[in-house]
C-alpha cells in the first residue's frame, strides 16, 4: 500500500502582488543607494588618511638629520635623528 503513495507530491502555491514586488524593488534600491554613499565616504576618509601620512613623511624627510652613532651631539637634542651602526648590549635582552 505505501508503494502506492510513494509517487506523490505535495505543491505548495503562493502568489506575490505587484504592490509587494514594487516595494521590494525600491527597498533594495535603497539599499543598494545607501551602500553607495557609504563607500564613497569611507574611500574620502581613507584618501585623507593617506594624505596625511604621505605628508608627515615628506615633513619627516625634511627635517631628519644624519648624526653620528659613536658621540652624542647635544646640538640634535629634539630634532629628528637619522643614524646607523653596531648595537652591543650589556646583558641579553629579557
Amino acid at each position: 500500500m505505501s508503494e502506492e503513495y510513494s509517487n506523490d507530491s505535495v505543491t505548495d502555491v503562493t502568489t506575490t502582488g505587484w504592490l509587494q514586488r514594487l516595494l521590494g524593488s525600491f527597498v533594495g534600491a535603497l539599499i543598494g543607494m545607501l551602500l553607495v554613499i557609504g563607500s564613497v565616504v569611507l574611500l574620502w576618509w581613507n584618501e585623507g588618511r593617506a594624505v596625511d601620512a604621505i605628508r608627515a613623511l615628506d615633513q619627516g624627510a625634511r627635517q631628519v638629520v644624519e648624526a653620528n652613532a659613536t658621540a652624542v651631539d647635544p646640538a640634535n637634542n629634539g630634532k629628528l635623528v637619522h643614524l646607523s651602526g653596531m648595537m652591543t648590549a650589556r646583558a641579553p635582552a629579557k
